[in-house]
C-alpha cells in the first residue's frame, strides 16, 4: 500500500507516525469488511441486484431486510416486483419483500417452508420472531417469509389512515349500535375512495392473487416442492395456494385456519360462527346434569343480557392514556357480543353464567371482574395494530376481494 512504502522511506515525527499507522488500519479494515459483505452469504448487495426473472415479468431482486433483527438472524432478504393486475398490460407494479432463512438442512431436504402470516395484512416484521420459534419442527429447511402484497412493508402499503383512532371512537361513542356502525361504514367508504384516488385496484389485493405471487417466488428461487402453512387467516391463503398449485405442494400446516373466502358471506359471518360455537356449549350444558341444575338458562342468558344492556346501556369512565384525561364508555348489548367472542380466546368461558346473571338483574359492572376496561379502552392499539404491523387497507380489501360476487351489499353488512 502508498501509505506503508511512506512509513518506510522517512522518519516521520511521532504524532504524523501515529496518524499515518491509523489510517492505514482503517483502510485495511474498510476493505476486509467490504471483501467480507462481498463473500458472505448473509450479507446485503445492491438493492437493484436482480437474481432472476420469469417470463410474465415477475423479478426478484436481492434488497435491504425489513429489520436490522431479520439481518442479524441471518435472513436473506429480496424484493419481488410483478404487475398489480396480472391479466392488464402495462399497468403499476407491485413491490413485496421476501425474507429466506437458510435451513442447516437445505441440501437433504431441499422442499422449504412458507408461510403465511394471519390477518390478513400481518408484515414479515410481525411474525417472523414466531415462525423462528418452530424452527426446530422444520427439520432444518429453508423458512420462507412473504409480505402479502399491500402489506406494511410493501409498496403500495394499503394503508387507511386514522384506522385506530376511528375503531377506538366506534367502541367508546355513545349509546346507539346504529351511529357506531354508520361511523365505521362511513369510515371504510372513505378508505376505499382514498385507494382508488391512489391509482390502487383493491380488487387485486386477496387470496388468489397472493397464491399467484407465492408462485412467483418459489419458481424464482427455484424451489420444486413447497411446503405451505399459515395461522388464522393465512391459513386460508395456504388453501388458496393448495387451490391453484397443487403439484408444487409436498404438505400443507394449518394452524386455526380462517377461509377467508367465507367470512363475508351471508350465515357464514365471524359473528355468526361464534354464535354457533355459543350453542354447542349450552347444548353441553345441557346434556351435563350438574351444568343442567345449576344454569337451567344458559342457552338463552347471552340473548337477555343482550338485551338488558340495550334497554340500560352500562356507563364508565377510564382515564385515557393518550391524553390522560377521563373517557366516558357506554357499553351496549353489541358490545358485549364482541367481549364474549373474545373470551374464545382467552378461557374465560366459565365465567359466562355469571356474569350474564349479573347483567340480567341489572349489575353489568360485575363485567369489570372479569376485563380490564381501563387497559382495553385506554388505547387505541389494544384493538388494533400500529401502521408498521399491519396494513388494514389490504384488510379490508382482502376481506372483501376474497368473497367475490357472493360478498353482502353494503345494506345487507349494515343490517348485519
Amino acid at each position: 500500500m502508498p501509505e506503508m512504502e511512506t512509513l518506510m522511506m522517512v522518519r516521520p515525527t511521532w504524532p504524523s507516525f501515529l496518524e499515518a499507522v491509523m489510517q492505514c488500519r482503517r483502510r485495511v479494515a474498510q476493505a476486509a469488511l467490504t471483501l467480507l459483505m462481498l463473500s458472505s452469504p448473509i450479507a446485503v448487495p445492491m438493492a437493484q441486484e436482480l437474481v432472476n426473472e420469469l417470463p410474465d415479468g415477475a423479478r426478484l431482486y436481492r434488497s435491504a431486510c425489513p429489520s436490522d433483527d431479520i439481518a442479524a438472524l441471518g435472513g436473506l432478504c429480496y424484493r419481488l416486483e410483478v404487475a398489480e393486475n396480472r391479466s392488464k398490460a402495462g399497468g403499476r407494479s407491485v413491490k413485496v419483500p421476501i425474507v429466506v432463512f437458510p435451513g442447516s438442512s437445505r441440501q437433504e431436504r431441499p422442499d422449504p417452508v412458507f408461510w403465511f402470516q394471519g390477518g390478513p395484512s400481518y408484515g414479515i416484521t410481525a411474525s417472523y420472531k414466531g415462525i423462528l420459534g418452530f424452527k426446530d419442527a422444520f427439520d432444518g429447511r429453508d423458512i420462507v417469509l412473504t409480505e402479502f402484497r399491500g402489506g406494511p412493508k410493501a409498496e403500495p402499503a394499503l394503508q387507511c389512515p386514522d384506522e385506530n383512532y376511528v375503531y377506538s371512537e366506534v367502541v367508546a361513542k355513545g349509546p346507539g349500535t346504529g351511529d357506531k356502525v354508520k361511523l365505521w361504514s362511513d369510515f371504510l367508504s372513505k378508505c376505499y375512495k382514498t385507494l382508488l384516488q391512489e391509482n390502487i385496484d383493491p380488487n387485486q389485493y386477496n387470496d388468489y392473487t397472493q397464491a399467484f405471487d407465492t408462485d412467483d417466488v418459489r419458481k424464482l428461487l427455484k424451489y420444486d416442492k413447497i411446503n405451505v402453512g399459515g395461522g388464522s387467516a393465512g391459513g386460508g391463503t395456504a388453501m388458496a395456494y393448495l387451490k391453484y398449485f397443487p403439484d408444487h405442494v409436498r404438505a400443507v400446516v394449518l394452524d386455526s385456519a380462517w377461509l377467508n373466502s367465507l367470512k363475508y358471506r351471508p350465515m357464514l359471518t365471524e359473528l355468526q360462527g361464534w354464535r354457533l360455537t355459543y350453542e354447542d356449549l349450552a347444548d353441553r350444558c345441557k346434556l351435563d346434569a350438574a351444568c343442567a341444575r345449576a344454569f337451567p338458562t344458559f342457552a338463552f342468558d347471552l340473548n337477555r343480557a343482550r338485551a338488558a344492556l340495550d334497554a340500560h346501556p352500562w356507563t364508565f369512565v377510564i382515564t385515557d392514556r393518550t391524553t390522560g384525561k377521563p373517557r366516558e364508555i357506554v357499553f351496549e348489548g353489541m358490545d358485549l357480543e364482541w367481549l364474549v367472542y373474545h373470551f374464545l380466546f382467552d378461557d374465560k368461558y366459565n365465567q359466562l353464567p355469571a356474569l350474564f346473571d349479573d347483567i340480567i338483574k341489572g349489575r353489568p359492572e360485575s363485567l369489570a371482574k372479569a376485563v380490564d376496561f381501563q387497559k382495553m379502552f385506554s388505547s387505541p392499539y389494544y384493538f388494533r395494530s400500529p401502521p408498521e404491523v399491519r396494513a388494514f387497507g389490504h384488510y379490508w380489501a382482502s376481506t372483501c376481494g376474497n368473497a367475490g360476487a357472493a360478498k353482502l351489499t353494503t345494506d345487507d353488512a349494515l343490517a348485519m
